[in-house]
């Protein structure tokens, strides 16, 4: 769906706290099948800041290391994952939800 559908995004909201093996294997899959500007990275509600900074470590690192994977297995050249980096981790979510 989120391949065609206009309003439709990837949000992998929790999913890194839930289940870090399962977000990098959805990230895999979504890098190969889904736009780059359609993955949003993590959100929440948590009720401490330390939760917030551990989710986005936790979201950083497993982003990181899905995109080396990529670029180490030859499926995307270095450039292109440092793009898609930024906008996983920063421009999809800006962009979407600063949409007036």
């Amino acid at each position: 769906m989120c391949k065609t559908c206009t309003n439709c995004y990837a949000d992998l909201c929790w999913l890194h706290i839930i289940s870090p093996t399962m977000t990098k294997l959805h990230l895999h899959e979504l890098i190969d099948t889904v736009p780059g500007n359609k993955i949003l990275r993590f959100g929440g509600d948590f009720y401490h800041v330390e939760g917030v900074y551990a989710h986005c470590k936790m979201a950083r690192e497993i982003t990181a290391d899905v995109l080396a994977d990529k670029v180490e297995a030859g499926d995307l050249p270095e450039d292109h994952a440092a793009f898609l980096l930024e906008r996983i981790l920063y421009s999809n979510g800006k962009d979407l939800f600063t949409k007036s």
